[in-house]
Order: C-alpha cells, then sequence, then structure tokens
C-alpha cells in the first residue's frame, strides 16, 4: 500500500467517523431502525441531507460520497449495488483493492456485506489498516 492509498483509507475513515457518525447517532437517539452498515445502500437514498438522515450504507456506500469521481451506485431502485465510476459491477473488486491498496482479505473485511460495525468501528478497522496493523 502506497501513501496515496493509505490517505484514501484515512479520508474515507474520516467521513465515517465524522458524519456519518453524527447521522448514526442522531437515528439512534430518535429510536430509528434505519441506519445499518451491512448494506451497500437503501434504494437510491444515500446521503447526509436532513432528508435523508439514517439512510443505509456500508463503508463501500459512503465511498460513492467521498471518492465520486471512483465509485457510483448502479442499479434499479430498491437493488443498488456500488460499482466504478462508468464501469460495470464486475469490475468492482480489483477497482476496489487498487484504489485502497488492499489485498483481497483486507478487501473483504472492509467493505463486504455481513460485517455491521458502527460506523466508528469502521472508521477505526480503516485506518488500522491504513497504519498496516492489521
Amino acid at each position: 500500500m502506497n501513501a496515496t492509498q493509505r490517505k484514501r483509507l484515512r479520508k474515507l475513515a474520516d467521513f465515517l467517523a465524522g458524519p456519518v457518525a453524527r447521522a448514526h447517532a442522531r437515528v439512534e437517539k430518535t429510536g430509528g431502525r434505519k441506519f445499518f452498515m451491512g448494506f451497500f445502500a437503501n434504494a437510491t437514498k444515500i446521503g447526509l441531507t436532513k432528508e435523508l438522515c439514517g439512510t443505509t450504507a456500508c463503508a463501500l456506500g459512503w465511498a460513492t460520497r467521498v471518492f465520486p469521481r471512483t465509485f457510483e451506485l448502479q442499479g434499479p431502485e430498491g437493488h443498488v449495488v456500488v460499482a466504478p465510476k462508468g464501469g460495470e459491477v464486475r469490475d468492482l473488486s480489483p477497482c476496489t483493492r487498487e484504489f485502497f491498496g488492499l489485498d483481497i482479505d483486507q478487501e473483504e473485511d472492509a467493505f463486504y456485506c455481513g460485517y455491521a460495525r458502527t460506523p466508528q468501528e469502521e472508521a477505526k478497522l480503516l485506518r488500522s489498516l491504513a497504519a498496516g496493523r492489521v
């Protein structure tokens, strides 16, 4: 992993620990159940506007907001997936590994569904990966 890739992981971690964590806290405080880090996105609603606070997205889903020139959401409403900007969904894994400088195991741990972490837990993992501790 090079310096640019480490910087990208830290940038995503900062976004998760900042705006995403605050949105998560608002949802938790109001008793909402919409916010779940185990999925990429909920339909096409991803973001932190007043109307969309607490929408679902995993770390890679939020990467579409942090790195909009690299990643985007694709698919019909109700079945949205993350894809390389202008590319095919099947191209995502190599794109993700190259962009963030991760091996296959690190990529799976950091970005694939089934690992329902809080935004703070995910940020901690991404920072550990950037520091070479995982």
